[in-house]
């Protein structure tokens, strides 16, 4: 079987990378590969400009690239979620009577993969394709919150916060709190940061292997909310998410930070 050398340097390089516990400079990848500088150079600038790498400003050493992690969504998503969540939000949607959904984040919008409408006459516009706001609405703050810390910063690169209402976050730094304290608690809220008059509450889900699988959430129109039940409605949210998590194979959610 003809192999061909330069993929198999580029492979060498990732799986180096890979299994180092911290970035690695050019020298030391080539000496550690048995490769020329140059050659080791040229092939981290490829794989650099695909985003299989990232590179740090500071030191200017290697570390594998939020490709993978692409990559490794897409390998997972073989797992059948939907049938996997149907049930569970059917049953989170008898118990709040109000509408749920779940969604997964792609090239930095909400693509909703199940909608259930809420019981009242009074009801929200599902959206059943892409949602326009990650950053002002409940599931795609959580969805965005649970990314590694390469996704969210390439999002805030490529971003800007707009203002939809007065409770809207524009502020990166403070976005970036936000979402610190949306990991620590497990869930996410929209106090009406997307469109006045609406209120949401999002929480995780997660595969086996610990990527996140989407996210779980409810919109309720705030005259229709007792604020008071706020923690139980999200202690409803966040148990369906952990329902359909421990399907999908985790047992145990621990905690992420």
């Amino acid at each position: 079987m003809r192999r061909i050398q330069s993929v198999d340097r580029s492979l060498d390089i990732l799986e180096a990378l890979a299994n180092s516990d911290r970035p690695m400079g050019v020298s030391e990848l080539g000496k550690q590969l048995g490769l020329h500088v140059a050659t080791t150079h040229g092939i981290l600038t490829t794989l650099l400009s695909r985003g299989y790498v990232e590179q740090e400003d500071e030191t200017n050493r290697y570390r594998l690239g939020y490709k993978f992690y692409q990559m490794a969504r897409l390998y997972i998503n073989k797992c059948d979620l939907h049938q996997v969540a149907l049930p569970h939000l059917h049953d989170l949607r008898s118990a709040l009577g109000e509408r749920v959904s779940l969604a997964a984040l792609r090239n930095f919008e909400i693509v909703f993969l199940i909608v259930l409408d809420s019981y009242h006459l009074l009801r929200l516009k599902p959206n059943v394709e892409n949602s326009t706001h990650v950053h002002c609405t409940a599931i795609g703050k959580v969805l965005l919150a649970f990314q590694p810390t390469s996704y969210i910063d390439c999002y805030l690169e490529n971003t800007e916060l707009l203002r939809y209402t007065p409770n809207t976050i524009c502020d990166k730094e403070a976005f970036l709190q936000h979402l610190d304290e949306i990991r620590v608690k497990g869930y996410a809220l929209n106090e009406e940061e997307e469109i006045e008059g609406v209120f949401g509450i999002g929480a995780p889900v997660f595969y086996s292997n610990g990527f996140l699988a989407g996210a779980v959430s409810t919109a309720i129109p705030t005259e229709r909310l007792d604020r008071r039940l706020i923690p139980e409605k999200a202690g409803l949210v966040v148990n369906t998410a952990r329902l359909i998590t421990q399907e999908l194979g985790v047992t145990i959610l621990q905690e992420r930070g």
